[in-house]
């Protein structure tokens, strides 16, 4: 994961950014087939793991605590978008 995170297709976004309780995958277009989202800790260590079906997700923060975390949202084995969430 880098600092310029976002790839060129722009598929996918989180809102609100930073988070609290809650935020929404809002996807522009959905294709055929399987997505998973899945939030990474800074020691790239994946907390939470979601099927993908819809074009707007929410995804509740649970027992996260504050802190920066990376997405990525997946098809099969090939990364799809990615990109950084702040938890306050």
């Amino acid at each position: 994961f880098g600092v310029n995170d976002l790839t060129a297709e722009g598929l996918a976004s989180i809102t609100p950014n930073p988070a609290n309780s809650q935020f929404t995958l809002q996807l522009t277009d959905l294709l055929a087939g399987s997505y998973y989202f899945t939030l990474y800790n800074a020691l790239g260590q994946p907390v939470k793991q979601e099927p993908v079906t819809q074009t707007s997700t929410i995804i509740q923060r649970n027992n996260l605590s504050a802190g920066i975390y990376f997405w990525q949202l997946t098809q099969g084995n090939k990364i799809v978008e990615k990109g950084k969430v702040v938890m306050e």
